[in-house]
């Protein structure tokens, strides 16, 4: 038999018949054996956890410790009368010489089926290890391993790792996990969102699938371990971007460190959220429109009494005092200035810009907004507005008016009314750091509790009850974050709420103004000037005004004045309307450009409200213009100019 041989393997490699199990009486004592061993091996054998068993090179067991006896079920006397055959699977005991285990320099390990006293059959892992007593006897240390919870919780893994791949298939939410940057799997979700072929992200690099504008930022938050939740950008495998709210986490996965990533399309929310901002805007002018109107009414009212007043002195100039006639129409005038006014501010609302973003500042938009806001707040509260000196930032001036809008009329109307003189709603602007603007908008009204100020940003959450939608705060959110700023709510149930909204300080500076020239003095030769406008009152008015001074001659419609400059007929200076059914001013102006361009460079525009972009974008490339209604001084002083050009 050969020396390294542990399971009954003759030297040419034929396996021994197998015993039936019988008490096998060893060849030596156990306390011979043990003596042999030497105190080092016996300590370990007494006193390891491992089941260790001592048999002979044929298989008969000399020795067994505890746990190798508590293994079996057997006492360590009842070990001591079995053999190898007697602790093995039947099955096993004919596997064993056919497998040749060899105790390769020393050693050997196989997985093995084993028989407890009770009959129970357990899989064990065994090693062995041949080595030669003091006496030089030759043994065999056997260490056996009970597989049997191992195989458990394999089984149970296995179970899990099943419903985790199922669940994470069946979400809805799109799921990836990546190693440095490489993805290593993905979910159906995600392939979906992405319009990926199965499998087709997997071993692809993160950054193939995040917008260019998002890289640096998705780059940063993963160094970071930034875990979110946070949005940014996704780019499909056919191209198309498309807004992601991220969570990540740092995690362990196939034994590296990798990261989780959950990915939630935000295409829909957005969608919405720019539907309730339009809803919201059209909620913003209904709820003011009473207020507005208020404003517009007073000055009409003193507008018409004055000029009444002035025809009645006229039907009877003889017996009416000069300076009381002069004074009713100045009055009137002053009047019409401030509806002039209150129809800008309204005018706001419907910038067709109204989503740049650029510096600006916060004064005039302070001013504005409480003007619009002051019917809310009239009757409940004094408005104190102080923006100090504080620099232009980025933003919209459309957006930052509704934000201050939003957050004056939820000021009053958290204050009842009847109690002006002492309640406060204050307006402030301040330093916020070196890079940022804190405007703070408080008031002294009922407050709210902590519950509520933890959700005052979310939609449909509201404090006024029976009244109201609950977006106006979430829009505003909205507004300021997409602006890079942040807006936060502090609040004491009955002594009033403060609402913070920081913005980061422009890095652009404020457009040039134009230098205010003084309008030359008008020619002492009487100019031809061309009115076009599809009003034919307003071209009387126009033409009674400049009559005196100049000869001026009206058409209807664009094509009515290039009929006439056809004929040969010349001007000094053209006024045209710049909303005209059929042929618009632009369009006009483009004719003479190619027809006409001396006429083109004195043509002057006149405009009561710009509504689309390209209207915008022609006002916006350097043509003279002015917004109706305007003075006689300032229509003087713009035909001047167009005619020295």
């Amino acid at each position: 038999m050969s020396e390294d041989t542990l399971w009954n393997v003759n030297g040419d490699g034929a396996a021994s018949p197998a015993a039936e199990p019988s008490p096998h009486q060893p060849v030596a004592s156990s306390a011979r054996v043990l003596a042999a061993l030497g105190a080092p091996l016996t300590t370990i054998l007494e006193s390891s956890v491992d089941s260790i068993f001592i048999t002979s090179i044929d298989g008969a067991i000399f020795e067994a410790n505890a746990a190798g006896c508590a293994l079996l079920g057997y006492t360590a006397d009842e070990m001591r009368k079995l053999s190898r055959e007697d602790v093995l699977d039947p099955n096993d005991r004919r596997l064993v010489p056919a497998l040749e285990l060899r105790l390769s320099g020393g050693a050997a390990r196989a997985r093995i089926t084993l028989v407890k006293k009770d009959g129970q059959r357990f899989e064990g892992e065994v090693s062995s290890t041949r080595f030669d007593a003091l006496d030089g006897t030759p043994y065999v240390w056997v260490r056996v391993r009970d597989l049997t919870e191992l195989h458990r919780s394999e089984s149970a893994l296995n179970e899990s790792a099943l419903q985790l791949r199922a669940l994470s298939e069946a979400t809805f939410e799109s799921a990836f996990v990546h190693e440095a940057g490489t993805i290593l799997f993905t979910n159906a979700a995600a392939e979906r969102t992405y319009r990926a072929a199965p499998g087709g992200l997997r071993g692809q690099a993160l950054m193939d699938f995040v917008a260019p504008e998002s890289r640096e930022l998705v780059q940063r938050y993963t160094a970071e371990g930034n875990e979110g939740p946070y949005e940014a950008y996704g780019l499909r495998a056919d191209g198309t971007t498309f807004p992601v709210e991220v969570q990540a986490r740092n995690i362990e996965f196939a034994g590296k460190r990798a990261r989780v990533v959950a990915l939630r399309d935000l295409t829909a929310r957005k969608r919405i959220e720019q539907e309730l901002a339009r809803a919201d805007r059209m909620a913003s002018l209904g709820t003011l429109a009473a207020g507005i109107a208020h404003e517009i009414n007073n000055p009409l009212t003193f507008i018409t009494t004055n000029l009444d007043a002035a025809r009645r002195g006229l039907d009877s100039a003889l017996g009416v005092n000069a300076e009381a006639l002069r004074a009713a129409l100045a009055d009137a005038c002053v009047g019409a200035d401030r509806v002039r006014r209150i129809v800008q501010d309204m005018g706001v609302f419907a910038r067709a810009r109204d989503e740049e973003t650029g510096p600006v500042e916060l004064a005039p938009i302070a001013t504005y907004a409480a003007g619009v806001a002051r019917a809310e707040f009239r009757h409940r509260a004094r408005l104190e507005v102080d923006v100090g000196n504080v620099p232009p930032v980025n933003g919209n001036e459309t957006r930052l008016g509704q934000v201050l809008i939003n957050l004056l009329v939820n000021a009053a109307q958290a204050i009842p009314e009847g109690a002006a003189e002492r309640n406060l709603i204050s307006l402030r602007a301040r330093h916020h750091g070196s890079s940022h603007v804190a405007i703070e908008v408080s008031d002294t009204g009922s407050g709210m509790t902590p519950e509520l100020v933890a959700r005052a940003f979310d939609p449909f959450v509201t404090t006024k009850e029976g009244s109201g939608a609950g977006l106006g705060l979430s829009i505003c959110h909205r507004i300021v974050c997409g602006l890079g700023g942040t807006i936060e709510a502090e609040s004491e149930l009955g002594r009033g709420s403060t609402f913070r909204v920081v913005l980061p300080v422009a890095t652009r500076s404020l457009p040039a103004r134009p230098a205010h020239v003084e309008a030359p003095p008008p020619s002492a030769r009487r100019r031809r000037v061309l009115i076009v406008d599809d009003e034919a009152v307003l071209r009387r008015s126009l033409a009674r005004l400049l009559g005196e001074d100049h000869e001026v001659v009206d058409c209807g419609s664009a094509q009515e004045a290039l009929a006439l400059l056809a004929t040969g007929a010349r001007f000094d200076a053209v006024l045209s309307d710049l909303m005209m059914p059929e042929m618009t001013g632009m369009d006009l102006y483009d004719a003479l450009i190619e027809s006409y361009p001396s006429v083109a460079s004195r043509t002057v525009f006149l405009t009561g409200g710009v509504y689309t972009e390209r209207a915008q974008r022609f006002l916006d490339g350097g043509v003279r213009y002015l917004d109706k209604p305007f003075t006689l001084d300032a229509l003087n002083a713009a035909l001047e100019a167009a005619m020295r050009s």
